[in-house]
């Protein structure tokens, strides 16, 4: 768990952002939210977490590669991950990058939405690629738990997306045969 003294940035402050921003806050961590658009830096912190939209993420980690602390870690929580680790291993850095997807969420999206206890029972997958993503994946997971993670998944970002394609496609394939089957009783 990142120690008292680091400091964590959030970049995209959204209703997983901020979810991450509030429960962070609710434990006493130094934590700063950062708007996609905003000129705020990320430069001293320690952790960094993209909560941007996979295009969005790989936008702005090309943008900032240079402005984040050498040696800090950079998670996303994007809900994809082979392209956004494939732009990230194209990058020079001197940070390390854990490509992680929570599985929380709400109906709803917003900032104003967001909340402390969103993650309480959830999964954190963490899809480490590296030697150093994987002590990285290790070093956070009581930081995980004591946002209200219930368990801490370690796969590849090959089958992190394999699964999440299949699960959330399930669901639009569910209510689209009850839609159908509604209007065809009419």
């Amino acid at each position: 768990m990142p120690r008292s003294d680091r400091k964590i940035a959030i970049v995209g402050l959204g209703l997983i952002g901020g979810s991450f921003f509030k429960a962070i806050r609710e434990k006493g961590l130094a934590v700063t939210g950062i708007d996609k658009n905003d000129p705020v830096e990320v430069g001293d912190a320690d952790l960094v977490i993209i909560a941007l939209h996979p295009g969005l993420a790989i936008d702005w980690l090309r943008t900032h590669n240079k402005k984040i602390k050498p040696g800090a870690l950079v998670l996303d929580v994007c809900g994809v991950k082979a392209a956004l680790c494939k732009a990230v291993a194209e990058l020079e850095k001197d940070w390390t990058f854990l490509p992680g997807h929570p599985m929380a969420g709400k109906e709803v999206s917003g900032f104003e939405n967001s909340s402390a206890a969103l993650f309480e029972g959830a999964s954190m997958i963490l899809t480490p690629q590296t030697k150093e993503e994987n002590e990285a994946a290790e070093s956070l997971r009581p930081f995980f738990e004591s946002l209200g993670f219930a368990k801490v998944i370690l796969t590849t970002p090959e089958a992190h997306d394999e699964v999440i394609a299949y699960t959330s496609q399930l669901c639009h394939i569910l209510s689209n045969a009850y839609l159908r089957d509604e209007l065809a009783l009419k």
